[in-house]
């Protein structure tokens, strides 16, 4: 009997966390920003990505409240939903009172593109969601993954002064974007 077929690629799934620096409204999410989220300085000013293909699997936010009990509102739109590209899928929610934080937890339907493969082959910084927040909120990006065995890395965006061998998380907006930055910590009370 033959062994069953081995794949040396790494496929692997990960949830990436950010937290809004300001309000947000329709803030933009890309493939290209999926496939950037995680890179390795190759020099001072160039990079390499990790990821040859990307797809979303949830996206999640905690809406953070505001000090004076005015109800917030959270949003997730996948704006590539169907395969003609047309139409649009929203999830929100909106707090209440001081003891229920706007909470949104999406999925991209099956048939979805967003809910698709994308590869560094492929990519077309196309919209694959965007978010609607306010100030402070933590966002939960789960992905899956590949990193292909023997496949070339492709270059990244350039950052600035980084250190050579060194591995970056990038901002779910953008490498150069500071609008969503990777959370370092978890706020109190969100």
């Amino acid at each position: 009997m033959a062994p069953p077929p081995y794949r040396p690629d790494i496929v692997m799934g990960r949830i990436f966390r950010f937290q809004a620096a300001s309000a947000l409204d329709g803030v933009s999410v890309t493939d290209t920003n999926l496939l950037n989220l995680v890179l390795m300085a190759k020099t001072a000013t160039t990079s390499a990505r990790f990821f040859t293909s990307v797809k979303v699997r949830q996206v999640e936010i905690w809406g953070a409240m505001a000090s004076d009990l005015v109800p917030v509102t959270a949003s997730v739109e996948f704006t590539r939903y169907g395969y003609s590209g047309s139409k649009k899928e929203i999830h929100s929610d909106t707090s209440m009172g001081s003891t229920r934080p706007a909470y949104v937890s999406a999925r991209p339907s099956k048939d979805s593109l967003a809910r698709m493969w994308t590869s560094t082959t492929s990519e077309t910084s196309t919209e694959v969601f965007n978010v609607s927040c306010p100030d402070n909120s933590i966002i939960d990006v789960h992905i899956s993954f590949v990193i292909a065995n023997g496949e070339p890395a492709s270059s990244g965006p350039n950052p600035t002064g980084a250190s050579t061998g060194k591995i970056y998380y990038c901002p779910l907006s953008g490498a150069s974007s500071e609008t969503l930055p990777v959370a370092s910590a978890v706020l109190p009370g969100v």
